[in-house]
């Protein structure tokens, strides 16, 4: 005998909808039926998503089908009041908070398949405003400081105490809710991402411009005053192994691209609030940004450049698995040029139209050989990177051990749950690294950099009410479009009215973040 059994679960902040009449209708079906059912919508689901590769080996494929799987069953698409927890549904790590991770690695698949998902997960750092700027106010700041770790409440949830120091045998406090700030930030770069491509002014004018001037308001109000300039300090940025440091490079430029954002939609869509209008046109004037040095590298912040390198060798080896602490406490690691993850990296990847090829591959060539990749997040960034600087070969190993974290012979940390992020970066990687799709001053981009492995890549992506459909091998580039649709192939401006084939070779031509000429990895 079988008996079906049908199960509702609904979360008081749900849309009000007895659940009585969810499983009387569920009831009125067949388990074959809803089987049918749900067996349609993924095969529906994959056509207008599914990433396709010719060529490399079976794990490639598995690896971005495995990704997408997991993008679509970890995301509350149905409410705005929940986001992606950093385990996704596949274990209690972390206890289920929201991290960066969400607008920064998970976001941008959502944003470029289904807008209206990712509206939804900006929506929920809308709804949990009064909570961040509740947070600033107890810390003597204006706007909204959001929490490192957050829930539904939009309280602080992160922990504040965590691993031993080895030296003292003590329990350490948790620095990331007190001092990686950078998270106000990384939500600004996400609803300007989410504005440039769909050009939601509904969104813009109301909860975007919410956020928007709200970050604005904490990071005019936390900066200090250093002679005749504005400095941000006592901060952690990406790279958790490096605490308590002034004018982390990320940071800091990250708080000014908030901050003229702000300004620009706050202009652009009548903010009448003329008091914060001068006081961040005075704060971009006044904003001390880290300079590059004449060598092309961006110090990571003022004392870094200071401190003595080690060898790293056999930590990188045992990436993600933190050894180096078994060694060495964090205040001793913090001395030190050793990096946990991508940082300059990291914001040559995210605000790419700000710096020159040159200064990409200087970065990467400098900072790779000091970061351990203990963090999931690190090495597709660094394999992002590594395709706009023509690095094809480094490009797709970094990938490559990417999908491995999860995916491979020894996954770490899996106990708890996947990385989530991990599977964010999967796409990240083919997209925005080989594909060499991104938003820049409000225009789509395209730079391909397929690795010698793949002989094609055939992907959907989402453009302003567009659907397009992208097919690259090493010579040529297909677009088909559902409407006119205007972008940049290697920087140049190309139209496509409904399908159109492009020879990559008649389109070579460097800008800045990125380069277009194969190198030779070193």
């Amino acid at each position: 005998m079988t008996l079906p059994v049908f199960i509702t679960v609904i979360a008081d902040h749900d849309k009000p909808q007895p659940s009585g009449c969810l499983l009387e209708m569920c009831a009125q079906q067949s388990y074959d039926q809803h089987l049918a059912a749900s067996t349609e919508n993924w095969r529906q689901w994959w056509q207008k998503r599914r990433i396709t590769v010719n060529g490399g080996d079976a794990h490639d494929q598995q690896a971005l089908d495995y990704a997408l799987y997991h993008l679509r069953i970890m995301t509350p698409a149905h409410g705005e009041r929940s986001s992606i927890a950093a385990k996704g549904l596949t274990g209690e790590g972390y206890k289920g908070h929201v991290f960066w991770d969400t607008e920064v690695f998970l976001l941008p698949f959502h944003l470029f398949s289904d807008p209206t998902v990712a509206r939804s997960l900006l929506r929920y750092r809308w709804h949990n405003l009064p909570g961040a700027q509740e947070k600033a106010r107890r810390n003597g700041w204006q706007g909204a400081l959001f929490p490192w770790e957050s829930a539904r409440s939009g309280e602080e949830e992160t922990p504040e105490f965590a691993a031993i120091n080895i030296r003292t045998g003590l329990r350490q406090k948790v620095a990331s809710a007190q001092a990686e700030h950078h998270l106000v930030a990384d939500i600004a770069w996400a609803v300007i991402q989410y504005w440039q491509t769909t050009g939601d002014e509904s969104f813009i004018a109301h909860e975007g411009m919410a956020l928007l001037l709200e970050t604005a308001k904490f990071w005019i109000s936390r900066a200090v005053r250093v002679n005749d300039r504005l400095e941000i300090h006592d901060v952690i940025g990406p790279d958790e192994y490096t605490e308590h440091v002034n004018n982390n490079a990320f940071t800091s430029y990250m708080v000014y691209y908030n901050v003229q954002q702000a300004l620009s939609i706050a202009r652009q869509f009548g903010c009448s609030d003329d008091a914060f209008i001068h006081r961040a046109e005075m704060f971009l004037k006044e904003l001390r940004l880290p300079e590059i040095q004449p060598d092309g590298v961006l110090p990571q912040d003022d004392s870094f450049m200071t401190k003595p390198a080690i060898n790293l060798a056999k930590y990188k080896a045992a990436a993600g698995k933190q050894t180096i602490l078994l060694d060495y406490s964090r205040a001793e690691v913090n001395e030190m040029q050793i990096l946990k993850q991508a940082d300059v990296v990291m914001l040559n990847y995210m605000l790419p139209e700000q710096f020159s090829s040159a200064s990409c591959l200087a970065n990467l060539q400098f900072y790779e050989p000091r970061t351990i990749h203990d963090s999931s997040l690190s090495k597709a960034i660094h394999g992002i990177v590594a395709a706009r600087c023509g690095l094809l070969t480094q490009s797709y190993q970094f990938w490559r051990e990417g999908t491995e974290i999860d995916l491979g012979a020894d996954p770490h940390s899996c106990d708890d749950g996947i990385h989530a992020a991990a599977t964010g970066a999967i796409w990240l990687g083919a997209i925005q690294g080989f594909a060499g799709v991104s938003v820049r001053d409000g225009e789509l981009h395209l730079n391909p950099a397929l690795p010698e492995q793949w002989q094609q890549l055939s992907f959907p992506l989402f453009w302003q009410g567009c659907e397009l459909q992208v097919t690259l091998d090493a010579q040529r580039i297909a677009i088909r479009t559902s409407a006119p649709v205007s972008l940049r192939l290697n920087g140049q401006l190309i139209s496509v009215a409904e399908e159109s084939v492009f020879c990559l070779g008649d389109f070579i031509l460097p800008f800045n973040g990125t380069a277009t000429t194969h190198q030779e990895d070193e």
